[in-house]
């Protein structure tokens, strides 16, 4: 929310908030579970982990769309209708970078890189690089983990 704010009250006042509402096809999603950040806790109104609501590369649960969850259904026609060419997602938990992807065909907790590993972990090096206490983890090397591996 903090991006949103200073966008508004920086646009035309300072170059770079400028710069990015001008040039950059930007969509800020404060919140894709306002009822589960509401009631602080993880699921939504139904009390489904929004998280494990989509798709999955490996296994297919919840196949049938109309069974999804109403905000899993909207971010899943969101992303159809718009061509993103980057994303962030920020949500709580560890202080780490992840990157793709956050499964893997046997479930084991192991390295498997997407086909564009090497952006992903060039961006996510760039993101925990630019946040002190995430560079300086010792949990995670860089303060960059692949999700399967985590």
């Amino acid at each position: 929310m903090q991006l949103a704010y200073w966008l508004c009250d920086n646009y035309l006042k300072d170059p770079l908030a400028t710069l990015i509402v001008e040039n950059t096809h930007l969509h800020i999603l404060p919140s894709m579970n306002p009822d589960g950040f509401a009631l602080r806790r993880r699921g939504n109104a139904n009390n489904v982990d929004l998280n494990r609501d989509f798709p999955d590369q490996f296994f297919p649960n919840n196949d049938d769309i109309k069974q999804r969850q109403p905000e899993t259904r909207a971010i899943m026609n969101w992303i159809k209708q718009e061509h993103f060419t980057a994303s962030a997602s920020l949500h709580g938990g560890a202080l780490v970078a992840n990157y793709p992807w956050d499964g893997s065909r046997d479930t084991r907790k192991q390295y498997y890189g997407c086909p564009d590993d090497k952006a992903f972990r060039y961006m996510a090096s760039m993101y925990s690089q630019s946040h002190y206490n995430m560079s300086l983890s010792k949990e995670f090397e860089g303060g960059i983990t692949n999700g399967a591996l985590w």
